[in-house]
């Protein structure tokens, strides 16, 4: 009797604990409107709103703690600022922050190198900041690095369409980068900023300091210290490496006017800052053999790196009307830096043998020395129809993705395009590095090391400025559309962002500033190649491993490392041999 009597105690504390628990889990959190209505979401890497919360309070609350022990009379913080990399996209949704709630930002860079990082500017649940001002100043250490060499843009997201690839999300994306301004923050939104450094040529190498002073209206500053490291050597101008769109030049807001020659070399004056050849400069502004106009823009771009360029499209049957673009060309010395595009873009094999090949046989008969570029899949006498071959990364994964691909006599090239057709991919588009706005920002920036790692000479990204035709005339103050619907067939799909880089202004894009970065690296990669006959020892055995790029940062085109912080770990490596190597 008396164990039957503990039982049914045990048994009825047990009923009554559970059932406490179930009404606990039944209460619903007093939450705002803006976070009920998402509570049972997960966020882009699949953790729900519960947990998202939590990491975020937990580091917020231990910010504020170490803020107010250094400004006692504070009580409390209605906003944070997180840190993060470059090499990772933040989304709009403050919840969903992957960075640091910190107020320090490392980087580092050598000499005539832009680094950047990222600052989120997030406000307490239930909070809006208003006139959110930011202040900065230049970093001070071995030498000054002044004001006007660090830059601050505010970050515009773009909402994407339901693409029909795998994407982590449909909604907002960082892309558009705005001149900066005071800015407001309300609901589930964070604010972000994006923070270029320019590394001058003759700074000297060591540890320099900078801050960056955020304040919202009526709110306490808090100011982000920002620590960078110059590494003791330095980068060209211009990275000797081809990477190219051709924009377009017609104006964003009616695409049947032509954007006048000086707004254009704007846009030109953009991408090479970014080591990226604005190529159509070759064959924009022609008309009836007459130079002068692109003799001007030419000159122009030649000052600012330009490394190669298009001449005018070739007509079929008409090969010859190119003769007087040609010898002006020859006459100036320009020849070296000019490519003439295919006659059939993406040919299929009927197509690459009936008109490429042909076509090709009679430019290399009229125009000696004029070379032939062309983006395809690998056709049967592939060098007969063309001197330069742009692929894409997916397409004869086992033949060009591999130390194995055939070759021949034309030089291979990457393409990097949303819509390639008449060809075959043999791994999926997906998994490959691209260009879209719904890319991880990884993505942009690995490129340039696969290019390194497959001994692939050039890179053409579709393309520059081709705009949405029907653009919101009131953008910025309105919603920038990326695409209306699929594109017409033999084309298909929703791909948000293909076709730009950089917005009417013109205004650079996230992706820009990454690709920016990725050329950077190859250019690290290219003056540890020339010190590393300067090592010895073991400091040269790993240089050598480190240019044929281990396993550790990527394995081949379609599985990589998509930590931030490995490349940048991996790069550092490389930077402390290029100084160990000496002048």
């Amino acid at each position: 009797m008396r164990n039957r009597t503990v039982l049914l105690t045990v048994l009825a504390t047990f009923l009554i604990a559970n059932v406490s628990t179930a009404q606990k889990k039944k209460k619903l959190p007093d939450f705002p409107p803006a976070e009920m209505a998402i509570k049972d979401n997960v966020g882009p890497w699949g953790m729900p709103f519960s947990d998202l919360k939590n990491k975020f309070d937990r580091g917020f609350a231990l910010y504020q703690e170490k803020y107010k022990q250094a400004h006692p009379d504070v009580e409390a913080l209605n906003y944070v600022l997180g840190i993060e990399t470059s090499l990772r996209k933040v989304f709009r949704n403050k919840w969903w922050f992957k960075g640091e709630i910190t107020d320090m930002a490392s980087i580092s860079a050598c000499r005539n190198e832009v680094e950047s990082f990222q600052i989120a500017v997030m406000p307490r649940m239930g909070k809006e900041l208003q006139d959110v001002a930011v202040k900065w100043t230049g970093l001070a250490g071995p030498s000054e690095i002044p004001k006007e060499n660090v830059t601050l843009y505010s970050v515009l997201f773009i909402k994407t369409l339901p693409a029909q690839y795998p994407t982590k999300h449909t909604g907002y994306w960082p892309d558009a980068l705005m001149p900066l301004k005071p800015f407001s923050v309300t609901g589930l939104d964070l604010g972000l900023l994006w923070v270029d450094v320019k590394v001058p040529k003759d700074a000297k190498p060591g540890d320099y300091t900078g801050a960056v002073i955020v304040q919202p209206k009526g709110e306490p500053a808090i100011e982000v210290t920002v620590k960078l490291h110059v590494w003791d050597f330095e980068i060209p101008d211009r990275i000797p490496f081809p990477m190219t769109v051709w924009p377009q030049n017609r104006e964003p807001k009616d695409w049947t006017k032509p954007m006048p020659p000086e707004q254009f070399l704007k846009y030109c004056a953009m991408f090479l800052e970014h080591h990226i050849d604005p190529c159509s400069v070759g064959y924009l502004y022609v008309k009836d053999n007459d130079f002068t106009v692109l003799e001007q823009n030419l000159l122009f771009c030649f000052e600012r790196g330009l490394q190669i360029f298009r001449a005018p499209r070739l007509r079929k049957g008409k090969e010859e009307e190119l003769k007087p673009y040609y010898d002006y060309i020859k006459e100036k010395g320009w020849l070296d830096k000019c490519f003439v595009y295919g006659a059939q873009d993406e040919p299929s094999l009927d197509q690459f043998n009936e008109i490429v090949i042909p076509s090709t046989q009679k430019v290399r008969e009229l125009y000696p020395g004029l070379r032939v570029l062309l983006a395809t899949e690998w056709h049967p006498n592939l060098d007969q129809g063309m001197d330069i071959f742009m692929t894409d990364v997916s397409t004869g994964f086992e033949l060009y993705g591999t130390p194995k691909r055939p070759r021949g006599k034309e030089k291979l090239w990457w393409y990097f395009c949303h819509l390639p057709i008449r060809i075959d991919f043999t791994r999926p588009l997906v998994e490959a590095p691209n260009m879209e706005i719904d890319n991880d920002a990884i993505e942009h920036r690995m490129a340039y090391w696969l290019m390194w790692k497959y001994d692939v000479k050039g890179c053409f990204i579709w393309n520059g400025t081709s705009w949405p035709r029907k653009l919101n005339a009131k953008w910025p103050e309105e919603e920038w559309v990326v695409q209306e619907k699929p594109y017409g067939y033999p084309y298909a799909g929703i791909h948000n962002g293909n076709g730009y880089l950089v917005y009417p202004g013109p205004h650079p894009s996230v992706r820009l500033k990454v690709l920016r970065d990725g050329a950077e690296d190859y250019g690290y990669l290219m003056a540890l190649r020339a010190a590393k006959d300067h090592l010895s020892g073991r400091d040269k055995v790993e240089a050598e491993g480190l240019l044929a790029i281990t396993p550790d940062l990527l394995v081949d085109t379609h599985y990589f490392n998509r930590d931030p912080q490995a490349l940048l770990d991996y790069r550092a490596k490389v930077a402390r041999l290029i100084e160990k190597a000496g002048p």
